[in-house]
């Protein structure tokens, strides 16, 4: 299938990170559709790159749950679905999650406490101007940021694995959604964390990652 929509060009600024950037986000926002053949030698082209630089951006896609590789033969966009979502994805989220929130309490420290107030504030900043993009990155980052805390980094790439088709849940849900309100919801889950008190934060994280 030949696709209508064409990457741009990058320089060499931050090469790989921009790459992954404007594909996950192409894929993100439908410019690429479920089942999009991704040709390396014709986006390669499309970006002035190496396909060595693409294949890196295509396998951390992989990883992320974007993108299907079909055996060396080439790779598609992932068709999410939105029942797995529900039903498996958002379920485990919120199991890794309230673990490791719970042992990240108390080990943050003033300068985590002000990065994620920092992380709220960016995403304060994209709500206001109706920037969903924005807002739906910080509110990764945010709990990505929380989750670092701890010290079981193991269960970090399992929760790394989900979300890049929970990002394209948000993405649909945001459409419709007023987005200060998912700054309401992160500024509610930090005034839980700074209480330190587990069965509030526990009650705010259950309320807070819901689907």
């Amino acid at each position: 299938m030949m696709l209508d929509f064409q990457f741009s060009r990058k320089n060499q600024v931050s090469l790989r990170e921009r790459v992954l950037a404007d594909l996950r986000m192409a894929i993100l926002t439908g410019k690429l559709k479920p089942n999009d053949r991704l040709v390396e030698s014709n986006i390669a082209e499309q970006m002035g790159i190496s396909r060595g630089t693409l294949r890196e951006a295509l396998r951390q896609l992989e990883q992320e749950g974007l993108v299907i590789s079909e055996s060396y033969r080439y790779t598609r966009v992932a068709n999410v679905d939105e029942e797995a979502i529900r039903e498996v994805l958002f379920p485990a989220r919120r199991i890794i999650e309230v673990f490791l929130v719970k042992k990240a309490v108390g080990k943050m420290k003033e300068a985590d406490i002000e990065k994620l107030e920092t992380i709220i504030e960016e995403m304060r900043f994209g709500a206001a101007r109706n920037d969903l993009s924005l807002v739906v990155e910080k509110d990764i980052e945010f709990h990505e940021y929380i989750l670092n805390i701890s010290d079981y980094k193991s269960l970090i790439p399992l929760w790394q694995g989900m979300t890049g088709q929970i990002r394209i849940h948000f993405y649909k849900v945001g459409l419709s959604k007023d987005l200060q309100s998912i700054v309401d919801e992160h500024e509610e889950l930090m005034e839980a964390l700074l209480s330190k008190d587990l069965n509030r934060i526990m009650e705010v994280m259950a309320k807070h990652i819901h689907i």
